[in-house]
């Protein structure tokens, strides 16, 4: 009887004090604990089809140190994307961003059309208007008439500074080392290694206009650029009707660099 009477009032003292002893409730507005609690039961949920293709790559060369730092949430955020996504070491830090195509004389009609567009020998090449010869000069690549004309080998006086390409070779363009310009994937950049590949998480996820598609945030340095230095990327979109679709859509002037790591360039247009 003695000891049942013990065991009650253990049971009562048990309760009063869990009555006294306040609960800490668990805040779902903290952002920290409601991305760790994500990322711990479905560590899957955010990412995209791109995400998902080079996952079973990543478990195998994912660094130790970077996802220590992951997981506790010391590392910004596009570098945790980049991190985790098996990129290489950040390169450069709000670098400016701008948009760059194959120009096009519909897109820059009005005045008269008394320019020439000579070759750098001084062959004249086609006669246009001085608005889109100037266009011609700042994008680098463009169509006159039938022909594409890319920015030749020499200094541009008087707008005798061209070469007509082979349109099957350079479909979209020619680049400064001599590669075909490729829509979606090539910029310009006078402080990055020419032919290297670099990851830009802040174009990771985007819906390309003209495809499907959506880009992986993976981009090869194969141009220069004359009217910038340096901390500058210069994004080929083939088409001022592309960069206005992305323009309105994101708003973005900076970005962050990364090497490319194992990123791999997809094709968007053929």
């Amino acid at each position: 009887m003695a000891r049942k009477s013990f065991l009650v009032l253990t049971l009562v003292s048990v309760l009063l004090l869990a009555q006294l002893v306040p609960a800490v409730p668990y805040n779902t507005t903290d952002p920290d604990l409601v991305e760790q609690s994500a990322d711990d039961q479905y560590p899957n949920a955010n990412l995209s089809e791109y995400d998902l293709m080079y996952e079973e790559e990543l478990d195998d060369d994912f660094d130790t140190f970077a996802e220590e730092d992951i997981l506790n949430g010391t590392t910004h955020h596009f570098e945790r994307r980049a991190l985790y996504k098996g990129r290489g070491k950040l390169l450069q830090r709000k670098s400016a961003f701008t948009y760059y195509w194959l120009a096009q004389q519909k897109d820059y009609k009005g005045g008269k059309v008394d320019t020439w567009v000579k070759s750098c020998k001084g062959k004249n090449i086609a006669k246009v208007n001085k608005k889109y010869a100037n266009a011609l000069k700042m994008e680098g690549s463009g169509f006159v008439g039938k022909s594409i004309v890319n920015l030749g080998d020499c200094s541009c006086k008087g707008f005798k500074c061209f070469e007509v390409l082979d349109k099957k070779k350079f479909p979209f363009g020619l680049t400064s080392s001599g590669t075909a310009l490729k829509p979606f994937i090539s910029i310009a950049a006078n402080d990055l290694k020419k032919g290297s590949k670099i990851y830009v998480p802040q174009l990771d996820g985007w819906k390309l206009p003209g495809t499907k598609l959506r880009h992986n945030g993976c981009l090869e340095v194969e141009d220069k650029s004359w009217s910038f230095s340096k901390r500058h990327i210069d994004f080929f979109v083939m088409s001022v009707d592309y960069y206005h679709s992305l323009d309105r859509s994101h708003r973005i002037t900076k970005v962050d660099i990364y090497a490319g790591g194992k990123c791999k360039l997809l094709k968007y247009l053929k």
